[in-house]
């Protein structure tokens, strides 16, 4: 869901999966625009199939514990290159995010009703600096990049020494296992309940599958291989119907996936249709802008259909999304990032070979 830019090789299959797992979020959202404000009700079926697009989230996490690992495994250790990795993640997160967020911080301040659903108390910041609070941010999906942003962080210490930062990755990850088994993550305190939720065992998932794409990633057996045990375990533990708590054995499946994903890559990129790579290069805009925009169009279509057929609020939510979506990156998220990184290049240390996305 993150960045786009490479300096040394495109992950091209990873690309069409990041699309694929956006277009997974937008159906799971617009699933629920036509359950607020259809005055029909979806097929069980499609319901339910829709539904579970909200596993493009721990797609997203795994793969971007996947990422950084080998974006920045053989960069130099220290402060320099430390500042400029976060550098890097402040400007590849933010200015997309940020628009999108204040225009919602001042519609729902002039309109408080604005929202369909039980907003609460809106955390400024929360909603301006993606850091933890008790109340939630203005854009509803920033709860992942809140996530995202405490990766990072902890990412960090991998600046100090490798081994360091693996024992750090080792207790973390007992932690957040240990508050779930003893008291089902129920945390109080908004930085802490973050920090050990279960859904973060999807990052050092991914920088786990990092390490092992370095050691058997030119493997194409290996890769054929990964890719087959994922799309097998993904539909099997949808059938087991595992509940919210439990999504982060979706980690698994989705690990495979991206190493396997990985390792194509690395073979051959010809395959790769251009829909799906521009699909990949534009989902975190996507993914900002959707669930705002579907509520918009909701509104639109139940005002001006007499029926307010379910499926065509579906379709006109999605598509709306998708166009949106990729209008921002070209015309927004592209040019202003590459903008602010040519005007911070000094700063910016180069990454090691095994791009990022």
């Amino acid at each position: 869901m993150m960045s786009n830019s490479y300096t040394v090789r495109r992950l091209d299959a990873l690309q069409l999966f990041r699309g694929i797992a956006a277009l997974g979020v937008v159906f799971h959202h617009a699933t629920q625009s036509v359950s607020a404000f259809s005055n029909e009700k979806m097929p069980d079926l499609l319901h339910s199939l829709f539904g579970y697009g909200y596993l493009g989230v721990d797609f997203f996490f795994v793969l971007s514990g996947f990422i950084i690992l080998n974006s920045h495994f053989d960069d130099n250790k220290g402060i320099d290159s430390a500042r400029s990795y976060l550098l890097k993640r402040v400007l590849r997160i933010f200015p997309p995010y940020l628009p999108i967020s204040i225009l919602l911080l001042v519609s729902y301040t002039v309109f408080p009703g604005l929202s369909a659903g039980v907003r609460g108390d809106i955390s400024i910041i929360s909603s301006l600096l993606l850091l933890p609070s008790e109340n939630p941010p203005a854009l509803s999906v920033a709860w992942t990049l809140i996530h995202e942003m405490l990766f990072y962080i902890v990412f960090l210490l991998f600046f100090i020494g490798k081994r360091l930062f693996a024992v750090v990755a080792c207790f973390w990850a007992i932690a957040i296992i240990y508050f779930e088994s003893a008291i089902g993550g129920q945390i109080s305190n908004p930085l802490f309940s973050r920090l050990f939720a279960v859904i973060n065992l999807e990052f050092i998932m991914g920088m786990a599958c990092g390490i092992a794409w370095k050691r058997f990633g030119e493997r194409k057996f290996y890769g054929v291989l990964s890719l087959a045990l994922g799309f097998i375990l993904l539909p099997v533990l949808i059938f087991l119907n595992l509940g919210e708590d439990s999504r982060a054995f979706f980690g698994i499946p989705f690990s495979f996936i991206v190493l396997g994903g990985a390792q194509l890559s690395t073979r051959s990129q010809s395959f790769i249709p251009a829909t799906g790579i521009l699909l990949g290069d534009a989902s975190y805009a996507i993914y900002l802008i959707h669930n705002p925009l579907q509520s918009l169009t909701s509104r639109i279509v139940r005002y001006f259909s007499t029926v307010s057929s379910w499926w065509l609020m579906l379709i006109v939510g999605v598509l709306a999304s998708v166009i949106a979506g990729i209008a921002y990156h070209k015309l927004f998220e592209k040019p202003v990032t590459r903008y602010l990184r040519s005007r911070t290049r000094g700063r910016l240390a180069p990454s090691s070979p095994a791009k990022s996305l």
